[in-house]
């Protein structure tokens, strides 16, 4: 069953007065609460009761927003044709269905925002449907993107696919969880929407120039360089503002794992302190293309949790951060002189520094392969019963404390959480992978 997030609402009065209604829901107030609830009629055996379910404010310009955002989340009884079904509708029922199981949320909002407004400027419509989204407005989002927002043919081309995923999400028979709390069959669209995302056409509707392949791989002294540039430790305001950067690239270089993973890590349920495992699927997950393996826990993430002592140790302002923007990291990059850094460059940096450590801590082609995520599936099953292993990934475990303690002689902040010290027996890298210690 597609995954949503409605909950059944409790009985209410059938003759709660009606504030507004939208299609077969209405707004109405209970007694003793001034935020707006949402009632429709669900079905009771052979009667008809009202549910009911808060809507969280009181004021009713935003209880209207948000009953719409709710009804339009679901899907028709019926398939309907791409001119009778709101474009809004089907970024809705995409995002609240199948949002959590997308790589990046965040991305995938943001592709159906910026074409719903587009759309709405140029069709005048509060509301635009499916077919407003014609391949001649898609060729004419291709340039407003560029025009007015100073996209990359690459992130458009990105977007588009993204939009382009949701349509054909809406064309498939799916089991849901609708907005009445009642599991059902439904299809959104009849057939599926033809979006042109590929970059090629993108850069050739544009002019844009055509992505290159991310080649680059930074230096000891440029990765030092970038961690520096986090936040200005002399700067209380900026320590406290930017704290949730460095821990990012903290746990970035001591799991080699995807942003995604980074993020969504959870301490309580996802490490295993005593065995010096780190499951980086959290439980619920299913495994996609994007494998997230269980690796070793390093001597300096170890200490660095338990310093940190948060079940989500990378938060802003008390509350856990959903994605680390690649404009934010660019802001870094400029800062610390190193342009080229993407959210990516960590990732590939430890994967290609570990190729130059010492021969007696060196992991070989398939470790590294399994500490990122990229081995023959294969063998998954067999790995199931390896990560108790006392051999299981332990070269890539002391590479990667040696390269963070080569790093840390380069940085001028500690790479070492508070009352934390590399253990003795750890090999200590110079930056050209020759021990000195």
């Amino acid at each position: 069953m597609s995954k949503s997030s409605p909950r059944p609402g409790r009985p209410a009065a059938a003759g709660s007065a009606r504030a507004w209604q939208f299609k077969d829901q209405w707004l109405g107030k209970e007694k003793g609460s001034p935020n707006f609830y949402r009632y429709w009629y669900a079905a009771d055996g052979e009667r008809r009761r009202v549910n009911r379910e808060s809507l969280g404010t009181d004021d009713l310009d935003e209880a209207k927003t948000r009953l719409v955002r709710i009804v339009l989340g679901d899907a028709p009884s019926d398939p309907l044709a791409p001119t009778e079904v709101y474009f809004a509708a089907v970024m809705r029922y995409y995002m609240d269905n199948h949002g959590n199981q997308i790589r990046s949320r965040a991305a995938a909002q943001r592709a159906f925002d910026l074409a719903l407004a587009y759309l709405k400027k140029v069709t005048g419509k509060e509301a635009p449907m499916v077919a407003d989204f014609s391949l001649a407005r898609q060729e004419g989002f291709m340039r407003w993107c560029r025009d007015e927002h100073e996209i990359t043919a690459k992130s458009i081309s990105t977007y588009l696919a993204m939009i382009r995923a949701g349509m054909e999400y809406a064309a498939r028979p799916r089991i849901v969880l609708d907005s009445k709390g009642e599991e059902r069959e439904a299809r959104m669209l009849g057939a599926s929407f033809f979006i042109q995302a590929s970059e090629k056409e993108v850069v050739k509707v544009t002019g844009l120039p055509k992505s290159r392949p991310r080649d680059f791989i930074p230096s000891d002294p440029q990765v030092a360089a970038f961690l520096d540039a986090t936040f200005d430790e002399n700067d209380e305001k900026e320590v406290r503002e930017r704290e949730h950067l460095f821990r990012y690239c903290i746990m970035a270089l001591n799991t080699w794992a995807r942003p995604e993973a980074i993020l969504e890590l959870n301490v309580a349920e996802q490490v295993d302190f005593g065995n010096g495992l780190i499951d980086l699927n959290p439980k619920g997950r299913a495994q996609n293309n994007k494998y997230r393996p269980t690796i070793r826990l390093t001597d300096n993430l170890r200490g660095w949790l338990l310093h940190w002592n948060q079940e989500r140790p990378i938060a802003y302002a008390g509350q856990p951060v959903d994605d680390i923007l690649p404009r934010t990291i660019k802001k870094i990059a400029a800062r610390a002189g190193v342009p080229q850094m993407v959210r990516y460059s960590l990732r590939h940096y430890m994967n290609t520094r570990a190729m130059r450590v010492p021969s007696d801590i060196r992991p070989d082609r398939e470790e590294r392969a399994t500490q990122m995520g990229h081995h023959d599936p294969r063998f998954r099953t067999t790995m199931t019963y390896e990560h108790f292993d006392p051999d299981y990934l332990v070269k890539c475990m002391k590479a990667t404390d040696a390269i963070i303690s080569a790093l840390d002689n380069l940085s001028a902040k500690s790479l070492f959480a508070p009352n934390s010290l590399p253990n003795r027996g750890l090999t200590i890298v110079a930056g050209q992978g020759k021990s000195v210690a």
